[in-house]
């Protein structure tokens, strides 16, 4: 099996034509691995993140494409929510959580040779992380036989969900529980009278994203990690922009009766997928939920519009997911490293984590597990990571 490693922006241009046709040759196929998709994500990313690409070759025919990219960021000592102390890291993550294969190639095999080929070039990156792999999974499956001398599981293992769409929104509805049908009439019949507003055009991307920086300063995500910034505005113009000229951008915006914004959706579908990448609401609002009813509005339109196969809406635990998924994966967090300086970081973490469990048992048995969680959710913590 011969290996390249194209690490360069020009090198992915190069190899587009190739990989493509790897695509058509594949099973299995997703639109963060789409070359173009990655030269706009790194055009975007302003010199902080790189290619470092495994292409593996048998006969001179591609055969597997490992998306690897290294990334300038931060190891985040936290404790639930709250985020005690960053610490600055190069990491070396995959564009998506599995490698690209031909329908005949030795999954196995491809596997180990792209793991092999990244420990290499350890110079550029300090550990390796892969935050959600959907179990079972290859990589999981050879990690005993790739060549490193640590190996972490950082974190309980989690629950990705998705929902395969079937024959219509109203035979969804129509599976669920009657609670959960009534439910979901609550959470949107408020909002039926607002503007909900599907953006997919490259001219409507300013003003989502204006929309999308407003609702930040009073979003969970804005007050726990940074307030939307003209240097990320920046980044993501240009990022979606390429999406919505690919043909591939789909989010959404919730705005009330005075056109004020309440909820945005972004994501993007390509594949047969939509990838439903991130949410935020105005936190003033949170009891007219319009978070959880932009959603159920977006699954009413997915149906009716440029249908895809499948919604996938990642992992961790969130109420709106437990309602409109249909199917539950279990993940597993994993980080491969060498360094004795990052074994000492993650010790430092596993023992963190360790007394945040005792303490969220502690107040499970006393009956405050929910406020508990509540109250996190809503501080805002003395110490928070840069925006990008």
């Amino acid at each position: 099996m011969k290996i390249e490693i194209v690490d360069t922006i020009a090198g992915l241009e190069r190899v587009e034509a190739e990989w493509l046709d790897l695509f058509r040759r594949s099973d299995e196929r997703y639109l963060p691995q789409d070359p173009r998709v990655l030269r706009a994500f790194f055009a975007s990313e302003g010199g902080r993140s790189h290619p470092l690409v495994v292409m593996l070759r048998e006969r001179g025919q591609l055969v597997c494409v490992a998306p690897f990219f290294t990334w300038r960021g931060g190891f985040r000592f936290s404790a639930s929510l709250v985020t005690l102390a960053e610490v600055p890291a190069r990491m070396l993550k995959l564009a998506s959580e599995r490698m690209v294969y031909a329908r005949d190639a030795d999954r196995e095999g491809c596997c180990v040779a792209a793991l092999t080929a990244v420990r290499d070039y350890r110079d550029r990156y300090d550990f390796m992380v892969l935050p959600e792999l959907t179990l079972p999974s290859t990589i999981v499956d050879v990690l005993h036989r790739a060549p490193w001398t640590a190996l972490e599981i950082r974190g309980k293992r989690d629950r990705a969900y998705r929902h395969d769409l079937g024959e219509s929104h109203e035979a969804f509805l129509a599976s669920l529980s009657r609670k959960r049908r009534k439910n979901i009439r609550r959470d949107t019949k408020s909002w039926r009278t607002a503007t909900f507003r599907r953006i997919e055009r490259a001219d409507e991307v300013e003003g989502f994203l204006t929309a999308v920086a407003a609702i930040s300063r009073h979003s969970w995500q804005g007050q726990n990690f940074g307030m939307w910034s003209e240097a990320r505005h920046a980044s993501y113009l240009g990022y979606l922009q390429a999406f919505a000229e690919g043909g591939w951008l789909r989010s959404y915006l919730l705005e009330d009766a005075s056109g004020a914004p309440m909820a945005f959706i972004m994501g993007w579908q390509g594949y047969g997928t939509l990838h439903y990448e991130e949410i935020g609401f105005d936190g003033r609002h949170r009891d007219a939920a319009p978070g959880i009813a932009a959603t159920h509005l977006m699954m009413e339109d997915v149906y009716t519009h440029r249908p895809p196969r499948t919604v996938d809406f990642g992992y961790g635990d969130n109420r709106y997911k437990e309602v409109v998924a249909n199917v539950t994966l279990e993940t597993q967090p994993l980080h491969l490293f060498d360094r004795r300086r990052w074994r000492v970081a993650f010790a430092t973490q596993r023992k963190i984590d360790a007394l945040a469990e005792h303490a969220r048992r502690v107040a499970a048995e006393r009956g405050l597990e929910d406020r508990l969680r509540d109250l996190l959710k809503r501080r805002r913590p003395t110490v928070r990571p840069p925006p990008p």
